[in-house]
Formats: C-alpha cells, sequence, structure tokens
C-alpha cells in the first residue's frame, strides 16, 4: 500500500513537472501538438545505380603516303619587239604678230548683190587654237567686227572667204584683219588692212 501511494506521488510530480514545462515553453508544445495532429508522409527509400557506360574501342590509323616531288612550271620569258611611236615635235604656235606674216591676199571687194562686199584671204600658217577676226570702218576710226567672217583656224583649208551684208549702197569701207585667241575684237592686236572698197 505504501508502495501504491510513492507511486502515485511520483507520478503527480511528474504531471506537475510536465505542466510547469509547458506554460514555460508553449512553442515547443505548439509543435509537438502539431506533430501529433498532422499525420507523417511516408518516406520512399530509393536507391540510385549508377552503371559505366560501355567503352568503345578506339583505333588511331595512321596512314602515310609518299610524297611526291613537286612539279616545277619553268617559264620562259621571251623579250617582245615593241615598237616605240615617235613623237613628232609640236610646232609652237606663232605669235599674233608672226602669224600676220603667214597671211597673204587680204582683199575686199564689192559682191554681186547690193550692199555687199566679199572678203578673202590666204594662211599658210600653222594650225592653232585661234579665231580669225575681221572688221569694219566706215571712217577710218570706229571698227565693228563683222559677226560672218569670225572663222577658226583649221588645217583643212588654207584659203578663207566670208561675205560682210546689210552695208549702205555707194558707201566706202575699210576692213582689217587680225588673229585672236577667244577674243572678239583685234584690239591689242596687230592687223592687216585691205584696200578700202565701195559697197555696190
Amino acid at each position: 500500500m505504501r508502495r501504491i501511494a510513492v507511486a502515485g506521488a511520483g507520478f503527480l510530480l511528474l504531471i506537475g513537472l510536465w505542466v510547469v514545462a509547458q506554460s514555460l515553453h508553449p512553442a515547443a508544445t505548439q509543435a509537438a501538438a502539431a506533430r501529433q495532429r498532422t499525420p507523417l508522409a511516408p518516406t520512399l527509400a530509393m536507391t540510385l545505380v549508377v552503371r559505366p557506360l560501355p567503352t568503345l574501342p578506339l583505333t588511331a590509323t595512321l596512314t602515310t603516303t609518299d610524297r611526291t616531288p613537286a612539279v616545277r612550271a619553268t617559264q620562259t620569258l621571251r623579250p617582245i619587239a615593241t615598237r616605240r611611236a615617235t613623237q613628232t615635235p609640236l610646232q609652237a604656235a606663232p605669235t599674233p604678230a608672226a602669224a600676220l606674216e603667214l597671211l597673204d591676199a587680204f582683199a575686199a571687194v564689192p559682191a554681186r548683190r547690193r550692199g555687199q562686199v566679199d572678203l578673202s584671204w590666204l594662211y599658210s600658217g600653222p594650225t592653232q587654237p585661234a579665231f580669225f577676226v575681221v572688221e569694219r570702218s566706215a571712217d577710218g576710226g570706229i571698227w565693228r567686227p563683222v559677226d560672218s567672217c569670225r572663222t577658226p583656224v583649221t588645217a583643212e583649208s588654207t584659203r578663207y572667204r566670208c561675205t560682210d551684208t546689210e552695208l549702205a549702197s555707194g558707201s566706202t569701207y575699210t576692213y582689217q584683219l587680225c588673229i585672236v585667241g577667244r577674243q572678239f575684237s583685234c584690239a591689242d592686236a596687230p592687223t592687216v588692212a585691205a584696200e578700202p572698197v565701195k559697197a555696190p
């Protein structure tokens, strides 16, 4: 009987300690309660079996070939006879004064039609980038260019002709000739004059 009383007192003491412990640690008691309420998921035991891959035998075959001697192409260079173009030295264009000396037979004659005068001249000089300009004057003081007589110097012809029109019939005119570059008058250029002529 005495043993039963001691055992009961011990049991009550354990319950008291348990209550005190639960009051001191509420989080632990809650976690324990949750564990009691939530059934544990069954755990599966998995075994990973690693098997080595089969090894394939690799054989390296070294093939050797005989080296054939390289064929060298030999090219024979033969000198080709080239014709050398002989360049004729360009003849320098004469100065306007010197070019006038190559002019010849500058003449002004009455034309068949009224109010017209025919002009002509010869030139035996070299071809040059220049123009013949003919000017006329009614009083010998004012010179006006004759547009129809402005002619480039060419190698195809040595005789040049032109006609001055719309002149006053019965009036006397004097003509002069010069060689110029690009200008349209004989101003500041040497000139050669023809005999005065009366327009028909």
